[in-house]
């Protein structure tokens, strides 16, 4: 068997490929040999042209393998869309295309998400009554309930004055998003149980799409994509969390994390070089990135953990641009930009709103300040010709500065944070405190299964992947150890981890399949012989 499919089959499993290909094979017709510069993709797309065969290396330049054979495959495929500008912007941005087979698929997928979350059914809709399914869903009910008895309509975003300290200094932006839409449909009590009930089934299903263009958008697999939200919908750590009538706040997180990891890999994927930053497509995605990080911080008081992630990504990027002698500010631009976005919009929240501490609302600020220094001296040290071991060095000398000048230059926002922090290592008879490994905590394999075995080798694999300059397995790495981290101190963050441990998993299964030659290889984990500049 081979271990390279046709073009043909590429194309069937990976439709995302197809307008990388055509715009490929144009370019190819042109000249004889060509350059990364001469074709407008990504790398990443690229890459995956280049693992599957269709683009081969002719001494220092390239050719499409076989120009007839592509031809002929592109020819079985339906006619590319005429759309254009920011329509077509979308569709790239995505990198999915919405055929009959796959959509399908992802239904098909998203049906059992649906199911796993719903058939509690009986026990929430009790006659006439909504019996949600934990004490803290009351307490968020009665002050929606509290908030749209004193709203006169839907604008009436003064009503969230009556709010206590506890709620617009912890979950603001979802108590808010539950009285918004309760008060859309009349904000009767009734709507409002309906809407508590309900939400998060909502949230699991979008953070399952949100999934798959991950998945998808990381590895040009679908079958990935299929696997990982299918083992996602089993994953009992995250399912009971998004049943329905489980109206906590953590289901109102995942979107927000789902949303800003795929806008990072869309934004680091797309600015590959300086004539990228004059398409739509990594700007696009700063908007993702700015609006899930500020929605992330508003969301839950323990928001600005969430976005840790976010700077090892643009750290490990860093690193990469400097070892590949490339600018690390054209890379890393949209992202700077984007969370630059995130700290307008979270600290004009809280300046108009009064939304969470001062502390909490300048996460994404001092996020953003760490990014620009982090670029800055990456772009230095490539430019004086240091190496990647010189730019550790220096991170971290910056970093022990910075830390000490918070500890002894803002000595009462220190307090503060020092105070937060002993409390994500609390362990108060609480459950939601205990460790993912603790004995005393619901034991791991209840609320991961065997879907953490399966995926943490991926994880590791993973981060061999990012070493080999793949920006989307550095991305997807980065949140799933971070949030891995997280869950091993305290098993609250194990709904977060879920979705990356999905998508491991998914990678992890796809590829055992392939193994045993029950599935095409996984071009994505083939290895890359060629640099990007």
């Amino acid at each position: 068997m081979s271990d390279t499919p046709g073009t043909g089959a590429v194309l069937n499993d990976r439709p995302e490929l197809k307008s990388a290909t055509e715009a490929v094979l144009a370019v190819d017709d042109k000249q004889d040999g060509w350059t990364f510069d001469d074709i407008p993709i990504d790398s990443g797309q690229f890459g995956e042209l280049v693992s599957a065969g269709i683009v081969e290396k002719d001494g220092d330049e390239y050719r499409v393998a076989d120009p007839d054979a592509v031809r002929a495959a592109l020819s079985d495929e339906s006619k590319v869309s005429s759309d254009s500008g920011y329509g077509t912007a979308f569709r790239d941005v995505l990198r999915f295309d919405f055929d009959a087979r796959a959509t399908g698929l992802l239904v098909a997928a998203l049906a059992v998400v649906f199911v796993a979350r719903t058939y509690v059914i009986g026990s929430i809709y009790r006659g006439g009554d909504i019996v949600l399914s934990s004490n803290d869903p009351y307490y968020y009910r009665y002050h929606v309930e509290q908030v749209a008895a004193n709203a006169g309509s839907a604008a009436d975003f003064g009503a969230l004055s009556v709010l206590p300290e506890a709620l617009t200094k912890g979950e603001p932006l979802t108590i808010a998003t539950l009285w918004w839409v309760s008060s859309l449909f009349g904000g009767s009590k009734t709507v409002i149980g309906h809407v508590l009930a309900w939400y998060p089934v909502v949230s699991a299903l979008v953070t399952s799409v949100l999934l798959y263009l991950l998945a998808v958008r990381v590895s040009s697999d679908r079958r990935v994509g299929l696997a990982s939200v299918l083992f996602l919908a089993f994953i009992p750590g995250h399912a009971f969390r998004t049943s329905l009538g489980f109206a906590d706040h953590h289901a109102f997180d995942y979107p927000w994390l789902g949303l800003t990891a795929l806008a990072l890999v869309v934004a680091l994927t797309t600015a590959t070089k300086r004539t990228s930053l004059r398409r739509p497509q990594p700007w696009i995605a700063a908007v993702g990135i700015g609006v899930g990080t500020a929605g992330q911080v508003l969301a839950w008081e323990a928001g600005p953990l969430l976005v840790l992630p976010v700077s090892l990504v643009v750290l490990g990027q860093t690193f990469l641009d400097v070892s590949n002698d490339r600018s690390a500010l054209v890379r890393s631009a949209p992202a700077l930009a984007g969370v630059s976005l995130g700290a307008i919009l979270a600290w004009s929240a809280h300046t108009v709103t009064g939304w969470q501490t001062a502390l909490v609302a300048s996460a994404p600020a001092l996020l953003t300040l760490g990014t620009a220094v982090i670029i800055t001296t990456a772009e230095t040290v490539r430019r004086v010709g240091g190496t990647t071991e010189q730019l550790a060095a220096v991170d971290i000398g910056l970093g022990v500065v910075g830390l000490l000048l918070f500890r002894f230059g803002f000595t009462e926002q220190w307090g503060t944070f020092n105070r937060r922090l002993s409390l994500l290592f609390r362990s108060d008879g609480i459950a939601e405190t205990y460790g993912l490994f603790s004995a005393d905590a619901f034991g791991f394999l209840f609320l991961l299964g065997l879907t953490l075995f399966l995926a943490l080798p991926a994880m590791v694999w993973g981060v061999d992947l990012a070493r080999n300059d793949r920006s989307g397995w550095l991305v997807a790495s980065s949140y799933a150890w971070v949030l891995f981290a997280l869950a091993v101190i305290q098993v609250r963050f194990v709904g977060e981890l879920a979705p990356f441990l999905a998508l491991f998993a998914g990678l992890a299964f796809v590829w055992v399949a392939s193994w045993v030659d029950l599935a095409r290889p996984v071009l994505t984990t083939g290895d890359r012989a060629f640099v990007f500049s």
